[in-house]
């Protein structure tokens, strides 16, 4: 798994919708959390995402885990893409 894969990913995914005008290292925390408890497992890898954000943002973060499970399996899906 690759760090780079998932911060792609969650920039492209911008689920606070902050990185027109914030930092582009704005969610690298929160990808870097993924990255170090990653799992090919898409609902787990996707409930920890969810958890990840929500503890993250707080009341901010308005999106609901079937998202987060979709994200998941992009990731998943992208590292093993690379993989072959």
């Amino acid at each position: 798994m690759s760090f780079e894969i998932i911060k792609t990913i969650i920039d492209e995914w911008d689920p606070i919708e902050l990185l027109a005008y914030a930092p582009n290292d704005e969610y690298d925390d929160e990808s870097m959390e993924i990255f170090k408890s990653y799992t090919e497992n898409i609902e787990d890898l996707g409930t920890m995402i969810f958890n990840v954000f929500e503890n993250a943002f707080s009341d901010t973060f308005t999106n609901n885990i079937q998202e987060c499970i979709a994200i998941a399996s992009l990731i998943v899906t992208r590292n093993t893409n690379r993989t072959e």
